[in-house]
């Protein structure tokens, strides 16, 4: 087992936050555009599809993030070729636009939105089911979807937009919590990790006194805890959708130096690197230390086969792609590097 190494940290800073800020972006700006009145009036019609339409979850929202993910990827390619050592004799630079690396990026920015995007309808129609059954009306409901404008920036914060279905259920539950006024619901809410605790003193008092939370206060409740789970959600995305890239680009630029005769294939092998902690899946674990030819697939202990950590290309599903933090070593043997 062991940690990503420092180099690949480096990348992984640099390009992350990048990720990160394109993904709130995208969010921010699908919130931003929304009518609200139309909104309001597809909840009233009773109409899903309506909601899904005035929403516009267009994918051209996401371009920016496809964007970053190039970039890492690009960068990734670039780093491994500049590493080589000096005595190659080699000028040789990493080409992005190589039709392989470019249908790399296209296709998994493209899959990227398109689940982001799918999943995003799934929390939205949770969201009208959990406004339905606790009988809030259809603007209450509009604005637990879109958030509420806040005078001071005109943008809109809170809501579940760009919250998985997994975590706009989170924030249903605890705005349920901080409503029934019973004790041990508002004892369960204190437990939350991603809640605001400047907020631990109101649900105190509302503990020891038995009067309910102010309406008001209660929404700004919720509205700092979609934040925050947004934020949280962001930083897990940015993290494993960066690190996927540069992964991929780390191969595709090994790939291009030995198609252009910059080293032979069997000089270079690869190693499958676990993180190791208590987060790592069992079957990253027991991968750790697999080594093979650079161009083989690595196989997991089910029969999964992957080029290398984060890819779904060879039909690896979610369970073994979905925030893996695990890296590939590559062992090249300098002295079958080609003078050329």
């Amino acid at each position: 087992m062991s940690k990503i190494p420092l180099f690949l940290e480096a990348q992984l800073e640099k390009n992350s936050p990048l990720v990160r800020d394109a993904f709130l972006n995208a969010f921010q700006d699908i919130k931003d555009s929304v009518v609200l009145a139309n909104l309001v009036d597809a909840l009233e019609r009773g109409r899903i599809d309506l909601v899904l339409e005035t929403l516009n979850f267009d994918p051209a929202f996401m371009d920016e993030i496809g964007d970053a993910l190039r970039a890492a990827y690009t960068g990734a390619g670039r780093a491994i070729m500049t590493g080589l050592p000096a005595s190659a004799a080699l000028v040789i630079r990493f080409d992005g636009r190589n039709p392989r690396a470019e249908t790399w990026a296209s296709q998994r920015s493209s899959n990227f939105v398109t689940e982001i995007l799918n999943d995003q309808r799934e929390a939205i129609r949770r969201t009208v089911s959990a406004g339905i059954a606790a009988g809030r009306g259809p603007r209450q409901t509009a604005l637990e979807i879109v958030g509420r404008i806040n005078k001071a920036t005109g943008k809109r914060e809170g809501g579940t937009i760009g919250l998985t279905s997994q975590q706009s259920g989170f924030v249903s539950n605890a705005r349920n919590q901080l409503a029934s006024g019973s004790e041990a619901d508002l004892r369960q809410y204190l437990t939350r990790e991603l809640r605001d605790r400047r907020y631990d003193g109101a649900v105190r008092r509302a503990i020891d006194t038995g009067r309910p939370i102010p309406a008001k206060q209660l929404e700004s409740m919720v509205t700092s805890y979609s934040n925050r789970m947004l934020k949280h959600r962001g930083d897990v995305v940015a993290r494993t959708e960066t690190l996927t890239a540069l992964n991929a680009g780390r191969r595709e630029g090994l790939e291009q130096l030995v198609e252009r005769g910059g080293i032979q294939r069997d000089k270079i092998k690869k190693v499958w690197r676990a993180t190791g902690d208590a987060r790592t899946r069992d079957t990253h674990s027991m991968m750790n230390g697999q080594q093979l030819e650079s161009s083989m697939p690595f196989t997991t202990p089910t029969g999964f086969r992957l080029l290398f950590p984060g890819d779904s290309s060879l039909g690896a599903p979610p369970q073994e792609t979905i925030q893996c933090r695990c890296w590939v070593e590559y062992k090249i043997d300098y002295l079958g590097m080609i003078d050329g």
